[in-house]
């Protein structure tokens, strides 16, 4: 069960149950893998026609492993299921945890300033 205070998001993947979050290694993966900002990436998905297959699986991939370690799926497992469940079905829940790992961050900032 997602724990909506540490910005984790259940969602299904085909027939599988999955809890994500980005987390800052998740979002510093993401920013590593496609070379440009969490932020960036994200502005480029309101026009979901440029948003490739090898992202959104990297993402969900990314957010998973963030809560389930070494257990995780490999990548061409995720791809697989996402191919399978359908790409656009995929995008709800990579945007929402994509969100919520930015507003977490912030949370968490706030908090070191003591704010």
């Amino acid at each position: 069960m997602a724990n909506n205070a540490r910005g984790e998001v259940d969602f299904k993947l085909g027939d599988r149950s999955f809890t994500g979050r980005a987390d800052f290694n998740a979002l510093c993966a993401i920013e590593s893998e496609f070379n440009e900002s969490v932020m960036s990436f994200m502005i480029s998905l309101q026009d979901v026609t440029k948003v490739r297959l090898h992202k959104i699986v990297f993402v969900l991939h990314a957010c998973i492993k963030a809560v389930e370690g070494k257990d995780a799926p490999a990548l061409p497992e995720i791809g697989q299921l996402v191919v399978e469940d359908g790409i656009v079905h995929a995008l709800q829940p990579m945007t929402e945890l994509l969100k919520k790992g930015v507003n977490t961050l912030d949370d968490e900032e706030d908090e070191a300033a003591g704010k």
